[in-house]
């Protein structure tokens, strides 16, 4: 019952029509199964970059460098990815010819249909015209970083800005493909900000996993990260100085899965891959409900929906036989 309220609340969530909705439910009843989550293509690598800026105080010094090593162990150690990490201490330390070698290194290494997450964790400005990352030496602009992602096309690139004002990145970091999560909504909340913690926490504990599929998208880290900055704020009785933002589609199904998942056999694989496929198609979809008329949006999605919902039995079949 609680899975099926789940799938019903996360059928709303995208703005469903009664009657869509009711032969989608009644689908999900019969089959057993839960289509409100999205998983990654099984048989895929995922990357990783996180640089920390400057720090300024020691106090911030200690934080940073304890939300870059939860981050860096979650990724590598429970999701099986290839970790790269820059800091202000490292050798070569996060300076600004580092960080753009680090993304060259990430297109050369990786292949088309990967993953690739950049995690950017300290200060940030949006004085002066373009939005600027605080690192030692000079600042990296936004430009500066989008030039670099550039070299990661027909990659599935989630770029997150866990800075202050952070929420001036989100244009100049857009892009096809890609996602970006910032933990401001402007470049005018310029305060220290604390979403950097929860999204460490959201990776390295089973605290994000809300369809209880044993992976973490990028959108369930980001609505748990939110939801507990949010609750940072009031059991501080302060007012909430960053309101974070996840710009653009395919958060669902940039997915973190355990390696040992990923060794799923070839078939298995294969619907694994039909199934990132078909969220993929979703979340393009979906990013073009106000240009479509509001019946032919919903019976489009109807039809991605159930064959979600189809291809997920198909697959929970074949991982019982394994």
């Amino acid at each position: 019952m609680a899975a099926a309220e789940g799938t019903r609340m996360s059928l709303l969530g995208i703005g469903y029509g009664l009657r869509a909705w009711a032969r989608i439910f009644g689908l999900v009843l019969v089959l057993g199964i839960g289509i409100g989550g999205a998983s990654s293509a099984f048989g895929q690598s995922t990357h990783a970059l996180i640089v920390s800026g400057v720090s300024g105080e020691p106090r911030l010094a200690v934080q940073f460098e304890r939300d870059v090593v939860v981050m860096r162990d979650a990724l590598s150690k429970r999701f099986g990815a290839s970790v790269t990490v820059l800091t202000e201490k490292s050798a070569p330390r996060s300076d600004k010819a580092a960080v753009m070698q680090a993304l060259q290194k990430l297109a050369s290494g990786s292949k088309a249909g990967d993953q690739v997450l950049v995690v950017m964790v300290g200060h940030g400005s949006a004085q002066g015209g373009d939005a600027r990352f605080n690192i030692p030496g000079p600042d990296i602009t936004a430009t500066e970083i989008a030039r670099g992602l550039n070299a990661l096309a027909k990659r599935n690139v989630a770029i997150v800005v866990a800075t202050s004002s952070s929420g001036a990145f989100i244009s100049p970091l857009s892009g096809s493909g890609r996602v970006v999560v910032t933990a401001t909504k402007s470049g005018g909340q310029n305060e220290e900000v604390v979403f950097g913690s929860h999204f460490a926490k959201a990776l390295s504990e089973d605290v994000a996993d809300a369809n209880k599929d044993g992976a973490v998208s990028l959108a369930e880290a980001f609505d748990y990260s939110k939801r507990e900055v949010a609750r940072f704020y009031q059991q501080n009785n302060r007012i909430a100085t960053e309101a974070a933002v996840l710009n653009g589609t395919g958060a669902e199904a940039f997915v973190l899965r355990s390696p040992r998942a990923q060794a799923a056999d070839p078939a298995v694989q294969k619907l694994y891959a039909e199934r990132a496929s078909i969220e993929q198609r979703i979340s393009a979809h979906k990013a073009k409900k106000s240009s479509m008329n509001a019946e032919a949006y919903e019976t489009e999605l109807e039809r991605l929906l159930l064959q979600l919902a189809q291809l997920e039995r198909q697959i929970r079949a074949a991982e019982q036989k394994n």
